[in-house]
């Protein structure tokens, strides 16, 4: 990660899980008070034009400002697709590895119906190629071939196109995020199709959280003390720099639209160039709260399901 300050709680080992190491000690990375949203916007996204050009040097494949994005675990890279709605949709994909580099080489290309163009190298993981035709397109399949394995992803568009500017929505989610008083966190976070973690967090306002990885180690975090637990091992306390919670792991969102929505939820999709990554969030609107949350960053690929909101949970420190 680029900014390990936007993380609240990182499973910063997942390194370890990439090597397959049998016994994994997670480290959760607490000793950092999460910035607020200082990138983000509730201003509609101004129009935007065709991009021309290619993105510059080695710079992380970002998306063009405008486009409603897509991103997914491929492997151990991240796959993003993202569609620039102007009269020939633009067309991109990002391929990023476990170090955060694009990746350079790869064979890239984008069907549209009976469609196919080819995307043409515009930097470091960037693929780039102009919809045959202009319209809106009902889906695009993204096809990324390597010397030793094919990727193919059918990504169907939202409806209405354009989607809806969804900035204002995850302004606010966030905010009510952040006013929570407690609650309780399940994640699933991988660093590529076979090395996984789940952990159940306890999160209570404004600086205690305990969490629980399944068969792994857990926590507890009060102000500033912790405690840490490996399994058959016993209680161990130290110092804590004191925390900030609810801290949601984005802080910053570009490229915000709603994906789809039914008549309690929104399904939210933004790039978050601060982590750098691709999130995906379903919102309840009535209550304006998180309940879903998919993130594709470098080597973390993360499922988070939110429940137990402003219940009276309790984090204390553990029994000696």
């Amino acid at each position: 990660m680029s900014e390990t300050a936007v993380w609240p709680r990182l499973l910063a080992a997942i390194g370890a899980l990439a090597l397959g190491a049998v016994a994994v000690v997670i480290v959760v990375v607490l000793g950092h008070r999460t910035p607020g949203p200082a990138a983000a916007s509730s201003a509609p996204e101004p129009a935007v034009a065709e991009p021309s050009g290619t993105n510059a040097g080695g710079a992380f494949p970002a998306p063009p400002p405008g486009a409603v994005v897509f991103g997914r675990r491929d492997g151990s890279d991240i796959l993003a697709l993202a569609v620039l709605p102007v009269r020939r949709p633009v067309l991109q994909a990002s391929v990023v590895d476990q170090q955060g580099q694009g990746v350079n080489g790869v064979r890239v290309s984008f069907r549209l119906g009976s469609d196919v163009v080819v995307g043409a190298p515009c930097g470091a993981g960037c693929y780039r190629a102009v919809a045959p035709s202009a319209g809106a397109p009902k889906s695009v399949v993204v096809k990324v071939a390597r010397d030793n394995a094919t990727t193919t992803w059918p990504v169907t568009m939202p409806r209405p196109w354009p989607p809806p500017d969804a900035a204002s929505i995850v302004a606010e989610a966030t905010r009510t995020y952040k006013s929570l008083r407690s609650l309780v966190i399940h994640d699933r976070l991988a660093s590529d199709e076979t090395h996984a973690v789940e952990t159940r967090w306890k999160i209570v306002a404004p600086d205690k959280l305990a969490y629980k990885i399944v068969n792994g180690p857990a926590a507890v975090v009060v102000g500033d003390r912790r405690w840490d637990k490996v399994p058959g091992g016993t209680w161990q306390q130290s110092d804590q720099t004191p925390i900030e919670q609810p801290t949601p792991f984005w802080s910053s969102w570009n490229d915000a639209h709603v994906l789809s929505q039914t008549k309690d939820h929104w399904r939210v999709s933004f790039y978050a160039p601060t982590t750098p990554g691709w999130f995906e969030l379903v919102i309840q609107k009535r209550s304006m709260r998180p309940l879903d949350m998919r993130m594709a960053a470098t080597a973390h690929f993360m499922h988070q399901v939110f429940s137990s909101f402003n219940e009276p949970l309790r984090v204390k420190p553990p029994a000696r």
